[in-house]
């Protein structure tokens, strides 16, 4: 039985659940595990379990404590039970992808991340974009930010970055998941990781800061400014904000956290940020830089945490051709 809060309709979450399920292209007779934790919604889960028992799968769910941040390797017994299973959805408040992606890929599997989903979001905003008219779009982005030797990203607030990327792949994160694949659910993004200390530059960050960093989360109040040197940040300015997200990363320790991990291209045209993870990367126009850990799309900083920062209404350039201005695609 499916328990919901407020007057959200049973109905409408197993209509966006039975979406998410096609867009995993779960088969009868396979393995689908969904890992939720207890601070999660228990409606989402249990929603997904209905849907995907519809489609005659095999539905296991396995409840978890709560990962403390993201990009955290998940626990062993966790870890083996996702290997197991032929699908895998995570609802869970902060999501392991980033330290098992590679893992994902190598098995084969298909994964899709719930990590701070709320009830609306099986119901509306990027739950409602048409996966399949996307998917050749961020195919093409991909393609173009696999090809390109240097990017440049600069946005209405100030940013202003530039990186190599020669030599490294970008990704289709189309929410649709093939085998090999992982993305979250309902985001949409053609992300790259850029050369290992060759960005430069300054992001300035007007979206929100994403991804379980301890203290943050939502919409930023007041830009952060985060200069970036040799393919770190090496100075965070703003106001109180960039004070909390500095104290933060003192905090965890560990300089790779400052490692500009990822430049992502927001795809998704029926989401704007909101300050929740999911659903910000993938915001239409913007642009994210992705923090800590990159071995999930290639990189060699191997670091447990991976957080993003979001900047809206990005101009991107590709060597010198301008392919993202005005939240418009020239491709």
């Amino acid at each position: 039985m499916i328990s919901l809060s407020g007057d959200l309709n049973r109905a409408e979450l197993l209509k966006g659940a039975r979406k998410m399920v096609t867009c995993a292209l779960v088969k009868p007779g396979e393995s689908l595990l969904i890992v939720t934790d207890t601070t999660m919604p228990s409606s989402i889960a249990e929603s997904l379990a209905e849907a995907g028992r519809e489609v005659d799968a095999d539905v296991s769910v396995l409840t978890v404590a709560p990962l403390h941040h993201h990009g955290q390797e998940p626990p062993p017994l966790m870890k083996a039970a996702i290997m197991e299973a032929d699908v895998i959805f995570t609802v869970l408040s902060s999501s392991p992808m980033h330290s098992i992606g590679a893992d994902l890929v190598a098995k084969k599997k298909r994964a899709l991340g719930f990590s701070m989903f709320t009830e609306d979001l099986l119901i509306k905003g990027g739950v409602e974009a048409d996966f399949e008219k996307q998917k050749p779009i961020i195919e093409k982005v991909a393609s173009l930010l696999t090809d390109a030797k240097k990017i440049r990203v600069t946005t209405p607030a100030g940013a202003d970055l530039t990186a190599n990327i020669e030599g490294r792949q970008g990704f289709a994160l189309t929410g649709i998941v093939e085998p090999g694949q992982f993305c979250g659910a309902t985001n949409m993004e053609s992300p790259i990781s850029p050369q290992e200390g060759t960005t430069h530059g300054v992001a300035v960050i007007d979206g929100s800061v994403v991804g379980g960093i301890h203290g943050m989360g939502g919409l930023v109040k007041e830009p952060i400014r985060c200069t970036i040197k040799d393919g770190m940040v090496t100075d965070i300015e703003g106001g109180e904000e960039a004070r909390r997200l500095k104290a933060a990363l003192d905090d965890f320790g560990d300089p790779r956290a400052y490692n500009v991990a990822e430049i992502a291209l927001g795809l998704n045209p029926k989401v704007v940020p909101v300050g929740r993870q999911i659903v910000d990367m993938g915001a239409w126009g913007s642009v994210h830089i992705g923090m800590g850990r990159n071995t999930a799309l290639g990189g060699k900083v191997e670091v447990p945490l991976h957080f993003d920062m979001i900047m809206r209404d990005a101009t991107v350039e590709l060597d010198g051709k301008v392919i993202m201005e005005n939240r418009e695609l020239k491709i």
